[in-house]
């Protein structure tokens, strides 16, 4: 997936995600892969979530 999101980005396609949920209980097992994240995050334009909580959690 990675590979996807970074070819997409190179080629100046706009990646949004819509519908972002990450749940605290989610938060807390996908920190000890957060270098991972961080990476696929750089390749996301636009995060959309309907929570502020989740927004909050996913920009951390």
């Amino acid at each position: 997936m990675a590979n996807t999101l970074a070819t997409v980005h190179q080629r100046g396609i706009p990646v949004i995600v819509m519908n972002a949920r990450l749940s605290a209980r989610s938060a807390a097992r996908y920190a000890r892969f957060q270098p991972f994240f961080k990476l696929i995050a750089q390749h996301v334009d636009h995060l959309l979530c309907l929570h502020q909580d989740d927004a909050h959690r996913l920009s951390n």
